[in-house]
């Protein structure tokens, strides 16, 4: 007995005096499969040209998206199915799952099946893959209304994780996703790396910023208390196809031996001890674990592989492939129109909800116009219709839907506005308030100095064309001068126009996107960017130039990015896209005043505008903006640059 208890009392004693064996890190294999059945909108009949009569491109919107859904994303679910310890994080629009109701239950049953079993995270933050950092923060909250319904309808609740088309990260998208139960946003790690460049490589698994948690979205972690690495981060069309994209119309199609192999590779990282996780749970599992969660940086609007797209130039006035070949993109035009419709749609909804409100209409009687209205408006806003390399076809998509939204609008508008009253109804979408005139204001418009001269690097560059520029004083109030930048026709073909103004300020002072009255500071000394430069959307249109000056686009009339190469001392708007055969006229408002001011005229401008609707008389125009059926055109500018001059004069004299 003795000698029996003697070896385990040796060997207590020897491990006493050893250090204790660190524990093994856990180890995680993560995915996002990012899903969209608008890779290819419009369809890929014409495709490349626009007009190729090639057959095997002959497909429209709804089989493409047919294709998406059974050649890559059932073999997807199929493999998920297959192993029911294996989890993957699945993102997708509501329109997908749309597609699915209407054609493919059995692949929506296998999804269901996949979520009911806890092996599918679903990630979904769009009913549209808009761009929707470059528009107002109402069309996101429509696209969550018109997402939220679905899939309640298929009884299925999206994560808290967020991620997005194109990758869109921006810190206004923090405070309006955690009231909407998003709390996790999968940051991508090239988007990151292109603002904060050699921090990139120290940065931690985990960030924290508002309240919400933020994981570097493909970046490997190797941590002593976690590892965790990506099996698949990237569009989900192309696993299944073993890299085929649907622009290769019937050549999409799914390969067996695609999949075998990543489930192979699954198989081996089980093996070695990974866990095939949803990217909630590596989180929940980080922070129970103590991993150390420092508050992220400071981030600009942006998307996931900033480099080759020049931050979002490349959806906001750069040239793709595509258009280097056929000439068919038209960036600025897409995105004017996009939000002349939002605007035009933001006003008759306004107006529904007064006449609602005043007891002229029933409650709920224009709820599906409405609904159609806003459906046409995000499916335009749709980030191919301008980007990356959109072809012809795409480009229609995105001026098409621009047009029916304005359309739609316009009916509401004819049918309801004499029922309220008029000649003319002022309507203000921020204020949700309706006025009736007696006629549209007059244009108090007078010329004024310019405020840029020869010694300044204020320039206009249009190769082939003629260009003047308007400086005028807009009404009454003091400091606001209004650039109007018209430009010929080309002389020979050239599609290119930009416009460069002074930068005084050594730093960033903007509204980021989904975010509304109000205005941050960024110095440049806050970011080391990959590139030395940053190309931002400007929803607002809002940019500091100097103290006390501010810079106004007015996005019915240029919607481009805004581009800073940092430490030369100025902005500049640029479009590679323009038609050749037509004039351009871009708007610009210039502020001298305070910051409360600039962002109440921005707003006006561009997020919730006040617009004036002509009712009366014989015109025929229900919006003063075209006859019936149109879409708003050159007098959107003046409607709405003279609504939002009156809102800022109401806040200079109050």
């Amino acid at each position: 007995m003795r000698r029996a208890l003697l070896v385990p009392v040796l060997l207590g004693l020897v491990l006493v005096g050893l250090p204790a064996r660190a524990q093994d890190p856990q180890r995680f294999s993560l995915s996002m499969f990012h899903f969209n059945v608008q890779y290819v909108p419009g369809g890929t009949t014409g495709f490349p040209s626009g007009d190729d009569p090639n057959p095997a491109f002959a497909l429209d919107d709804e089989q493409v998206q047919d294709l998406i859904i059974t050649e890559s994303f059932e073999p997807v679910l199929d493999l998920f199915l297959a192993h029911a310890d294996w989890k993957v994080t699945l993102e997708m629009q509501g329109l997908m799952v749309e597609a699915m109701q209407a054609r493919h239950q059995g692949v929506l049953r296998k999804l269901k099946q996949l979520y009911d079993l806890g092996q599918a995270e679903i990630v979904s933050f769009h009913y549209s893959d808009q761009l929707f950092l470059a528009y107002p923060p109402r069309d996101l909250e429509v696209s969550h209304e018109l997402m939220e319904p679905i899939w309640e309808e298929v009884g299925i609740q999206p994560s808290p994780v967020v991620f997005c088309q194109e990758g869109q990260f921006g810190e206004g998208m923090i405070a309006f996703g955690r009231p909407r139960g998003r709390t996790l946003f999968v940051l991508p790690k090239n988007l990151f790396r292109y603002q904060h460049l050699t921090a990139y490589d120290t940065a931690p698994p985990l960030f924290t910023k508002d309240g919400a948690d933020i994981v570097l979205g493909g970046r490997e972690v190797t941590n002593p208390l976690v590892e965790a690495r990506w099996s698949f981060f990237d569009d989900g069309e192309l696993l299944a196809t073993d890299g085929r994209n649907p622009y290769l119309g019937t050549g999409f199609e799914h390969v067996p031996s695609a999949v075998a192999a990543y489930e192979t590779e699954l198989e081996e990282a089980a093996a070695q001890g990974y866990r095939i996780a949803t990217v909630q749970e590596y989180v929940t599992a980080c922070k129970a674990l103590g991993v150390a969660q420092p508050e992220l940086p400071a981030m600009l609007d942006g998307t996931w592989q900033p480099p080759s797209t020049d931050s979002m130039h490349r959806w906001m006035g750069a040239s793709g492939l595509l258009d280097a070949a056929y000439g068919d993109e038209r960036d600025d035009q897409v995105l004017t129109g996009n939000v002349q419709a939002r605007h035009w749609v933001r006003v008759a909804e306004t107006l529904v909800a007064h006449a609602e409100e005043e007891g002229l209409i029933e409650a709920g009687v224009y709820d599906q116009a409405l609904h159609a209205c806003w459906r046409s408006a995000l499916l335009g806003q749709v980030s191919d219709a301008s980007g990356i390399n959109p072809f012809e076809g795409e480009v229609r998509y995105g001026l098409e839907r621009g047009l029916e939204a304005a359309a739609c609008a316009n009916t509401i508008l004819m049918e309801l506005g004499p029922r309220v009253g008029g000649p003319v109804l002022a309507i203000d979408t921020g204020l949700g308030q309706v006025s009736e005139l007696d006629d549209l204001p007059a244009t108090l418009a007078t010329p004024a100095e310019a405020l840029f001269d020869e010694t300044t690097p204020f320039a206009v560059d249009a190769p082939g064309r003629q260009v003047e520029l308007v400086w005028e004083q807009v009404g009454l109030a003091e400091g606001l001068v209004r650039l109007t930048v018209r430009a010929s026709a080309a002389a020979a073909g050239e599609r290119r126009m930009r416009v460069t103004f002074p930068l005084e300020l050594e730093g960033f002072y903007l509204t980021p996107g989904l975010v509304e009255l109000q205005a941050e500071y960024h110095p440049f000394t806050e970011f080391e960017f990959q590139e030395g430069r940053v190309t931002l959307p400007l929803a607002s249109g809002l940019l500091g130039l100097d103290q006390g000056l501010w810079l106004i686009k007015q996005t019915s009339a240029v919607h481009l990015g805004a581009t800073f190469p940092i430490g030369q001392g100025v902005v500049f708007f640029e479009d590679q896209t323009l038609d050749p055969a037509a004039e351009a006229r871009w708007v610009f408002w210039l502020l001298q005043g305070e910051q409360t001011d600039a962002v109440a005229l921005a707003d006006a401008l561009n997020l919730n505008p006040r617009a004036y609707v002509q009712t009366g008389g014989d015109s025929g125009r229900g919006c003063g903006c075209g006859p019936a059926g149109q879409a708003p055109g050159q007098a959107l500018a003046l409607a709405l640059g003279l609504a939002a001059l009156a809102r800022l004069r109401r806040r200079l004299s109050s």
